[in-house]
C-alpha cells in the first residue's frame, strides 16, 4: 500500500498550519506517503523541517516560476508548467494504491482521469474545501458542460469529503453517483497549541477578529459600524490582519467619526508570529467574524479552542461549532444584529465565561478527528473489485 498526496497548486508556508499541510502529518501514522506540490516560494526547506520527524513521508517539490506576465500569458504559462506534474503522475500513477487531492476543480478532474486511466484499481479521495454556496453553484448548474464534467468526475473518484454539515447534507440529498460523500471537519494541530492552564487564567476584557481586513469576503466595514454604535467601556478590540493601502482611508475615516474609540479599538496589522498571535487568542474573551462567506473558517477553531465566545455570521463551520448560548451566537450580516449580540455578551460576560472555560475542546484536534472519522478507515481499505 502506497499513497500519493497530490497538491497541483502553489504550496505556501502558511499551509503547514492548515488542513493541506496537517493531513499528511497524521496520515504517516497509517501509511507511507509521497507529498508532491508546486514550490514557487522556495519553501522546501521549511517543509522538510516541518516533516522531519515523520518517517514514511517523502516530500517531492516540483518547481516552476511564472515570471512577470500579464493575466492571459500567465494562464498559458500555468498550463505549460503543469506538464511537469502531469509527467510525474503519468510515470508514477501505477505505483500508488491511494491518491489524495485538494479542491474540486477542473485541475483535480484532469489528474483523477490520468490516474484512473493508468491505474483503475487505485482509490482517489478529493477534499473539496467548499461551502454550501459553492457546492450549489457546482451541482445545481443548468450548464450541460458542468453536468457532464461532474458526472465523469464523481465517477472517477472514490471519496468526496466536505467540511461543513450543511454542505454534506446538500451533497447527500443530491444523490451523487460514483463517489462516496463524507463529512470531515477541519482541525487544529495539537503540537501548536498552548497549555490549557494558560488559556483559562489570562483572560482580559478583550475582543478580537483576525483576517484579511477590508476584503469583500471579510466584510470588515460591518464590524466598524458595530463598534461605532456600542459603548465599549473598559473593553479593548484588536483588529488583526493585513490590509491594503486603500483600506487605510477607511480606518482614518472611522477614527475621524469616532475619536473616542482610539483608546478602545486597535489595528495591529498582520501578525505572522504564531506565538504572538496565540497570545491574543488566549487573552481575549470574544471573537467576532463578519464574513460574507467562508469555506470553513479555520480561525473559528482557534478562537473556540482558546475559550473565546464567538459572534459570527452563519458562514463556514460557525453553525456547526456554535451549539448553544455559551459557545457563541450566530447573527445576521447587519450591524443591529451584531450590536445586540455583542451587547448581550458584554452584559453577561461573567456568567458566559464561567461556563465557557469549563468546556473541553480537544475534539478540535486533527488527531482526534482522524480517530473518530470512518473516512480514513474506509479510504485505506484496498479496493474490493
Amino acid at each position: 500500500m502506497k499513497m500519493l498526496y497530490l497538491y497541483p497548486f502553489d504550496f505556501e508556508k502558511s499551509f503547514l498550519k492548515k488542513d493541506v499541510g496537517l493531513i499528511p502529518k497524521y496520515l504517516v501514522k497509517h501509511i507511507n506517503v509521497d507529498f508532491v506540490y508546486f514550490d514557487d516560494y522556495n519553501i522546501n526547506l521549511d517543509v522538510n523541517v516541518f516533516y522531519q520527524d515523520m518517517p514514511g513521508l517523502s516530500t517531492l517539490p516540483i518547481y516552476r516560476k511564472h515570471g512577470k506576465f500579464n493575466k492571459k500569458i500567465k494562464k498559458s504559462v500555468f498550463l505549460v508548467t503543469n506538464l511537469k506534474m502531469i509527467k510525474y503522475v503519468f510515470k508514477k500513477a501505477k505505483s500508488y494504491t491511494h491518491i489524495i487531492m485538494f479542491h474540486y476543480t477542473f485541475t483535480t478532474f484532469i489528474y483523477s482521469l490520468i490516474v484512473k486511466f493508468f491505474n483503475p484499481k487505485s482509490k482517489i479521495w478529493v477534499k473539496m474545501d467548499i461551502d454550501l454556496k459553492q457546492a450549489r453553484s457546482l451541482f445545481d448548474s443548468k450548464s450541460f458542460a458542468k453536468k457532464f464534467l461532474n458526472n465523469i468526475f464523481t465517477k472517477s473518484i472514490d471519496f468526496i469529503s466536505c467540511e461543513t454539515i450543511d454542505t454534506y447534507e446538500y451533497l447527500i440529498n443530491k444523490n451523487i453517483k460514483g463517489s462516496k460523500i463524507a463529512y470531515l471537519p477541519d482541525g487544529i494541530d495539537k503540537d501548536e497549541v498552548i497549555t490549557k492552564k494558560t488559556i483559562t487564567i489570562n483572560k482580559k476584557n478583550t475582543i478580537i477578529t483576525v483576517g484579511r481586513l477590508g476584503t469583500f469576503q471579510k466584510n470588515t466595514e460591518l464590524l466598524l459600524d458595530v463598534l461605532s454604535e456600542i459603548d465599549l467601556g473598559d473593553w479593548n478590540v484588536y483588529i488583526i490582519g493585513p490590509y491594503e493601502e486603500k483600506f487605510k482611508e477607511v480606518i482614518c475615516q472611522f477614527f475621524v467619526k469616532n475619536p473616542n474609540l482610539k483608546r478602545n479599538v486597535h489595528f495591529t496589522g498582520a501578525i505572522y508570529d504564531r506565538d504572538l498571535l496565540q497570545i491574543y487568542f488566549i487573552e481575549s474573551k470574544c471573537f467576532m467574524l463578519s464574513s460574507r462567506f467562508e469555506s470553513y473558517g479555520l480561525v473559528l477553531n482557534e478562537a473556540m479552542y482558546y475559550k473565546n465566545y464567538i459572534i459570527s455570521t452563519a458562514v463556514g463551520a460557525a453553525p456547526d461549532l456554535i451549539k448553544d448560548e455559551y459557545d457563541g451566537e450566530l447573527v445576521s450580516p447587519d450591524s443591529n444584529s451584531f450590536r445586540q449580540a455583542l451587547s448581550h455578551f458584554i452584559a453577561n460576560e461573567s456568567k458566559i465565561m464561567q461556563k465557557l472555560v469549563e468546556r473541553d475542546r480537544d475534539y478540535l484536534f486533527w488527531e482526534n478527528i482522524f480517530l473518530e472519522s470512518t473516512l480514513f478507515d474506509d479510504f485505506l481499505k484496498p479496493r474490493e473489485d
